[in-house]
């Protein structure tokens, strides 16, 4: 009995020996150093051993071994990490403690992708991690900007602090704040029931590159969470493009019905028609002016100038063009879309007629039920309104329906 009381104390003893050592060590090791890779609270030759295992992808580290294999701190493990880890443990290189606070700055931001992270209402609560004092839950994507920095701990906002410590890291990525940002768009029309997507480039490389969309007006143009645009009926609206930390652009939104832009277009082209008839207008390529009001001046007019004369009043095309050729080499082509097939012209349409395909003999602009304005002969241009010569054919049939362009914004 003695004999085994004995023992009973030993064990007790060394228990408490054991837990002993256990608080010493682990107070000892608190802290966490850059090239500890093992956490045993010092640097040795086997952790510069094994960082460069990692260096060299023999073996494969934690995220939490990424960070404190880093010594210097450039965004990757290598021999010189190695190197740094091995002068530190001859003590040539000084202990050098690894605090994440210490890594970011204030109006940095951090983007948290873990599940869920506690938002605290004071620091020391955060630093606790005192469940009562939590606020709030930051979910995974949420962008948090940095307003303070303290050990470890991280205050985003009056009263809202959250841990950034070894364990959860790994969970954040850390961004710039933005300076500048460029929308693809800064006036766009569209059609009712048209889409396109509005898009945001924010600088310098390496800013946060959230945004966020609001329209002026949802019922002419709503925009979603990703910047796609959607206009709902005739009208105007403004759509504001914002960064995290609110720099703003924004992209004027004009939403037309078709029929009005058709309408637009054949109205333009009766006024234009109208004006060269009454004026004595003869055929002729001189091309001495590139823009309608001076070209009331002219007296004389094409097929191509004609056409290109309405869309320039009409506001889809830059100036007047004398070729055919020279306009469909032009970028206003960029603001058409090609119509190969004749059956599907519409009102608006830029018929192209050609002796042999591709030649770009001729155009004239289409009105609908077989009518055209035609400007390709002095008797075309003293011709009152569109006429309907009963076929797509010209030149006693000598010449033939070859393309259509048609404004991208009557697809």
């Amino acid at each position: 009995m003695k004999n085994l009381k004995s023992m009973r104390n030993v064990v007790s003893a060394l228990s408490l020996i054991m837990c002993i050592i256990v608080i010493i060590y682990s107070a000892s090791v608190e802290a966490t150093y850059f090239g500890d890779v093992n956490e045993d609270g010092k640097v040795e030759t086997d952790d510069a051993q094994l960082i460069n295992q990692f260096a060299v992808s023999i073996k494969t580290p934690t995220n939490r071994q990424k960070l404190i294999a880093d010594i210097d701190q450039d965004g990757k493990i290598t021999a010189e990490d190695a190197r740094l880890a091995l002068r530190t443990s001859v003590k040539l290189e000084g202990l050098k403690e690894i605090i994440p606070t210490k890594l970011v700055s204030v109006g940095n931001y951090l983007q948290f992708n873990g599940k869920s992270l506690a938002v605290y209402t004071t620091q020391s609560n955060a630093k606790n991690a005192n469940s009562k004092g939590i606020k709030k839950y930051l979910a995974k994507g949420d962008a948090v900007a940095i307003k303070s920095i303290y050990t470890n701990v991280v205050k985003i906002n009056d009263g809202e602090f959250i841990r950034y410590n070894l364990d959860n890291q790994g969970s954040f990525k850390v961004f710039k704040a933005p300076t500048g940002l460029k929308l693809n768009y800064t006036s766009k029309n569209i059609n009712v029931g048209d889409t396109f997507t509005l898009k945001g480039t924010v600088s310098p490389t390496g800013a946060y590159t959230g945004l966020t969309f609001s329209s002026s007006n949802s019922k002419v143009a709503t925009v979603d969470k990703n910047g796609l645009v959607k206009g709902m009926k005739a009208g105007t609206a403004t759509i504001t493009v914002k960064t995290i930390n609110n720099k703003s652009c924004s992209c004027d939104i004009t939403v037309k019905n078709k029929s009005d832009i058709q309408n637009n277009l054949i109205n333009t082209a009766r006024d234009v028609h109208n004006w060269i008839s009454s004026n004595y207008y003869t055929y002729g390529h001189s091309g001495k002016y590139s823009q309608p009001q001076y070209m009331r001046n002219q007296r004389e007019v094409n097929c191509i100038s004609y056409v290109t004369w309405v869309f320039c009043e009409a506001g889809y095309v830059d100036k007047i063009y004398i070729s055919c050729g020279d306009f469909e080499n032009s970028a206003n082509m960029a603001n058409f879309d090609k119509i190969t097939n004749p059956n599907d012209l519409q009102p608006g349409d830029i018929i192209y007629f050609a002796y042999s395909p591709g030649e770009h003999d001729h155009a004239e602009i289409y009105a609908g039920d077989g009518y055209t304005f035609n400007a390709g002969s002095t008797r075309a241009i003293q011709a009152q309104g569109p006429e309907n010569y009963g076929t797509l054919d010209r030149d006693n049939g000598k010449m033939h329906f070859d393309y259509a362009y048609r404004l991208k914004v009557l697809k």
